[in-house]
């Protein structure tokens, strides 16, 4: 028998299969898979930009609760899932209460920006990432600069594919107003 691909004889034994006509030498090693979270060695978010991301992440997952869940429940389901320490005094949580103790009143601050449009329009992901950034605003002393830049980078993770220029824009002319 022929591999007709490459004119020449097949080795007899994969004679057997003749769908396969390439021989391959398989080594098997043991394969020792190491777990998605390591309970040894709990993760803590080390850079503000980590925390933001909790924050947002926090936030959403109180949205998807419809903030029936304690922001304290999330954060030890996310503790427990995902290996993490988080103080109840970390910036990522004091961040993300803010957002979502404050919502209705940070929602009337978006409006303003919003030139023909309702706040309705907005995605949850940019409503909320929004929120952080006003909150942030409003609360702390950062930079106005790095609380933009922080939040197109959450939008470009976490929102949809131009969400980035909508925060953009509206960030800049709502932190004219503020």
């Amino acid at each position: 028998m022929k591999n007709e691909k490459l004119d020449k004889p097949i080795s007899p034994e994969f004679q057997e299969d003749p769908k396969q006509d390439v021989a391959v030498d398989l080594q098997y090693e043991e394969v020792v898979e190491e777990p998605i979270v390591n309970w040894d060695k709990p993760v803590k978010p080390e850079s503000q930009r980590a925390h933001r991301s909790l924050a947002f992440h926090l936030a959403y997952a109180a949205h998807a609760f419809d903030y029936a869940v304690p922001l304290e429940t999330i954060v030890e389901n996310y503790s427990e899932g995902f290996g993490l320490v988080v103080g109840y005094d970390a910036f990522s949580i004091e961040l993300a209460r803010g957002a979502i103790d404050n919502r209705d009143e940070l929602d009337k601050k978006v409006e303003p920006g919003l030139q023909n449009w309702k706040l309705d329009r907005l995605s949850w992901s940019v409503r909320i990432i929004l929120r952080l950034a006003l909150w942030e605003r409003l609360n702390k002393d950062t930079a106005f600069s790095v609380i933009i830049n922080e939040a197109v980078e959450l939008a470009h993770g976490f929102g949809e594919q131009d969400s980035y220029r909508i925060v953009n824009g509206l960030l800049d002319e709502l932190f004219k107003l503020i």
